[in-house]
């Protein structure tokens, strides 16, 4: 045998080189080389026969192969490849033939076990790919489903295929992606609200003071919006959210210049005295804080709630009765003019027939009668 003649050489070498020429030694040591490179051949082929005998058996059927059977079937497949590569003229025929069926075979196995392994790797990629589960965002949604269908395809596969752990790792992965998903929905869905209530909110120069408390609470939507889901917002849902908010707070700032400007004219109206305090000087500011309210409900009438439309006409009202009065004054001070002017006049005559009378040496028959007149108009 190989083995033999190999020994038989290295025992010359060793014990008797001494009596060789420096040819023979040459030739010896040549040899010896060649048989050490033919043992070491023959015994890689012995190596990969036994690993064969003894491991072959002892792989699973396909149906029940797991992710354990794979750091064997790795090891054997590269040993026979090797020995079909490099070895196979040490090989029997018998030998090569039997080597290369169970290759094939080891190779399928291989490749079932390599789809899975490649299917978890696929799914840690992914993963590693998606921010933290208490970060993600509607952009990563998609991602997030087809990991969930990946990860259903992996469990799906024969059972054997995943050792527990990893059965145990998917199940908790895609619960947990389905929570994040159940998130991403419900923040999807107050964000929807948020933006149909907005588009509902009438112009800047069409919202009504009744709008406020709604907008009010818009504004405060938005603003735990941001604070509770901000991380599971995308830049651009966070940037919408943040003009909505803007819109929303010009329309607020409108209802409030509004509500000013009305406190301001009822306060005007309100500081005007009471009926038994009036003056006729009032009469102005009486009539100037009635065409305010007019011109503002005119303006802004539509704006306006019931119950400020209300206040606004009991003032005008008030200040109607206030007027009137006013014109009752003026009317009074008019007839007190006129009669104090009829008796200045009176009183000139009265003044001048006196002054005739009294010039008269012997009043005549018409005298008297004009005298008893004047005595007359004196009286009166």
């Amino acid at each position: 045998t190989v083995e033999g003649l190999y020994e038989q050489v290295q025992d010359l070498l060793e014990n008797y080189s001494g009596n060789m020429s420096s040819q023979e030694l040459a030739e010896y040591k040549e040899l010896s080389n060649v048989l050490q490179e033919m043992y070491e051949n023959i015994t890689k082929v012995k190596e990969v026969v036994e690993l064969v005998e003894t491991n072959y058996p002892n792989i699973p059927a396909d149906e029940d192969l797991s992710s354990n059977d794979i750091d064997l079937i790795d090891e054997m497949v590269s040993e026979i490849q090797d020995v079909l590569e490099n070895n196979e003229n040490n090989l029997t025929e018998e030998q090569k033939t039997d080597l290369e069926s169970k290759l094939d075979i080891l190779e399928s196995k291989k490749s079932i076990l390599q789809d899975t392994s490649d299917k978890l790797d696929n799914i840690d990629q992914v993963v590693g790919q998606l921010p933290e589960m208490d970060a993600v965002t509607s952009d990563n949604k998609d991602a997030m489903e087809e990991l969930i269908s990946g990860i259903e395809d992996a469990l799906a596969m024969e059972p054997c295929l995943l050792s527990e752990e990893d059965k145990e790792a998917l199940n908790a992965l895609k619960q947990e992606l389905q929570d994040a998903i159940e998130k991403l929905e419900e923040v999807e869905g107050g964000l929807s609200d948020i933006q149909d209530s907005v588009a509902n909110v009438p112009s800047v120069d069409e919202v009504k003071t009744s709008d406020k408390a709604a907008l009010e609470q818009l504004v405060a939507d938005i603003n735990q919006m941001l604070v509770e889901n901000g991380n599971h917002l995308s830049e651009e849902e966070q940037n919408e959210l943040l003009q909505l908010k803007e819109e929303l707070q010009e329309k607020l700032n409108s209802i409030e210049a509004l509500e000013q400007e009305m406190d301001k004219i009822v306060n005007s109206a309100t500081e005007i005295p009471e009926e038994d305090e009036l003056e006729i000087s009032d009469e102005g500011v009486v009539q100037n804080a009635i065409t305010l309210i007019d011109k503002f409900i005119s303006n802004y009438g539509t704006r306006l709630s019931e119950e400020e439309l209300k206040q606004l006409a009991d003032e005008k009202s008030t200040l109607e009765e206030k007027l009137e009065h006013i014109e009752d004054l003026i009317e009074e001070e008019e007839e007190e003019a006129a009669l104090e002017a009829e008796i200045e006049a009176e009183m000139e005559t009265i003044n001048n027939a006196f002054t005739t009378v009294s010039n008269l040496e012997k009043p005549g028959e018409d005298d008297v009668q004009s005298m008893q007149q004047l005595i007359e108009k004196i009286d009166q």
